[in-house]
């Protein structure tokens, strides 16, 4: 696990296959680039966990998270809706299996869905959630 421990400072990320499993931007108002691809390509641990509500996702232009299937389900972000216009505008590089949230503890939160039109939409089966 990697939190910055508060620095405003940090603009850019790597951490490709690094088998870094948790992350935490959320005191990181001025991150612009963020590469973390591929973290259990070398056998290591895949990333689980991803905090980007920074309050300031639109400073984000580049964003890959791709390459950590299965484990990655969830990006906590400030906006759902502008998180999904990142991917959809090639900004932002995800794995299919990964949804944006404003809250990633609630998987089934209508804020969690992608809309249909999206490119990498995934109908979620309701036995996945529990209520």
């Amino acid at each position: 696990s990697i939190n910055n421990g508060g620095s405003n400072n940090l603009i850019t990320f790597e951490g490709e296959n690094t088998s870094v499993e948790n992350l935490d931007f959320s005191t990181s108002p001025n991150i612009e680039t963020i590469r973390l691809a591929y973290n259990s390509a070398l056998g290591g641990i895949p990333l689980r966990t991803l905090n980007l509500k920074n309050g300031n996702n639109t400073a984000i232009s580049e964003l890959n998270t791709s390459g950590n299937f299965p484990t990655l389900t969830c990006i906590q972000v400030d906006d759902v809706n502008q998180a999904n216009q990142k991917v959809t505008d090639g900004d932002w590089l995800i794995d299919a299996n990964t949804q944006f949230s404003i809250n990633c503890l609630n998987t089934c939160s209508n804020q969690f869905a992608k809309p249909t039109h999206h490119p990498l939409y995934m109908k979620r089966n309701s036995s996945e959630c529990v209520y």
